[in-house]
């Protein structure tokens, strides 16, 4: 089943860094640089690496400002979605514009990938705060945890970061997403952790797992115990956060109002969520949105997987 979404802005999501995050989708579902082991949708349709308008910042813009006039203010306005922010060649025009409302803080994830060009430096220096991805700084085991598209390079990604850090006057914060038997043996964490503590302008790093089922069935979850031992051997003076580093999910709005079953579709498209986070997210009588979420799943739109994550079905 082919899943369509036609929403550009979703949530907000409840985020334990970013609190009330309203997201932005920017590319076609799953349009990315890479195709990760580690990605919790499904695996990349349209790899590659050529930025493209895919709509009209003002198409989007103009829905932001309608979905702003619905619901308490976000604590940030977060660029992520399905796919890779920087492809967006409009990129730079929506930051302006969101700037201009005044709504939110404007943050940006990203896996970093086209950082050694400029244009996609400027437009990322319009945000308050990005969130590029590094795993890690050896070849060889960065192309088997991402696979990426062909014209992308390591080392073009290396001065990149080293070029953004000294240009962003934003908040940089680096995520390292930790994958058993691949990037966390000794070799792996020193030579990452001497790359950071020469990278200008990083203010923290978060070491991520799979904690949500990933693409790759086979890929593990790093314990927490490793996780910790990362957090030593990076060596790193700025904050080290982990996924499993437990902080309270920020309160849910006061403007809840009960979803519908394009609601659901919309988010799960692109952040899968235990029935919980839904209750957290959308609020409302939890009876009527468990008819809704089984609605879905009965009718072959969404999925319950072994980890007790809800998904649309690819």
């Amino acid at each position: 089943m082919t899943r369509k979404m036609t929403a550009r802005v979703f949530g907000p999501v409840p985020s334990r860094r970013l609190g009330r995050s309203l997201g932005l989708d920017l590319t076609p579902a799953k349009t990315c640089t890479y195709d990760c082991r580690y990605c919790q949708l499904t695996a990349t349709n349209h790899l590659g690496a050529e930025r493209r308008m895919f709509f009209e910042p003002a198409e989007l813009l103009s829905e932001l400002r309608e979905k702003l006039a619905t619901i308490d203010p976000p604590d940030w306005i977060t660029c992520s979605g399905t796919g890779e922010p920087t492809l967006y060649a409009g990129l730079g025009a929506v930051l302006r514009g969101i700037r201009e409302l005044s709504a939110a803080p404007i943050c940006v994830i990203t896996n970093g990938s086209l950082l050694d060009r400029a244009d996609v430096r400027a437009d990322l220096c319009l945000a308050d705060r990005v969130m590029p991805t590094l795993c890690s700084v050896h070849e060889e085991t960065w192309r088997s945890i991402h696979r990426p598209s062909p014209d992308i390079k390591l080392s073009n990604i290396l001065q990149g970061l080293k070029t953004f850090g000294a240009e962003f006057s934003g908040f940089l914060e680096l995520e390292v997403f930790i994958c058993p038997g691949l990037n966390d043996t000794p070799r792996e964490t020193e030579d990452l952790g001497r790359f950071l503590r020469e990278l200008p302008g990083l203010g923290a790093v978060y070491l991520n797992s799979a904690v949500r089922s990933p693409v790759d069935g086979a890929l593990a979850v790093a314990a927490p115990d490793l996780l910790e031992g990362v957090r030593t051997a990076l060596d790193l003076k700025i904050p080290v956060s982990t996924v499993f580093d437990h902080s309270p999910l920020p309160k849910p709005a006061s403007s809840q109002r009960q979803p519908t079953g394009p609601d659901i579709i919309e988010l799960l498209g692109r952040h899968p969520c235990t029935f919980e986070q839904l209750h957290h997210i959308f609020g409302g009588d939890p009876e009527l949105l468990r008819a809704l979420v089984s609605e879905l799943v009965s009718t072959g739109r969404a999925e319950r997987r072994a980890d007790g994550m809800f998904a649309l079905v690819s």
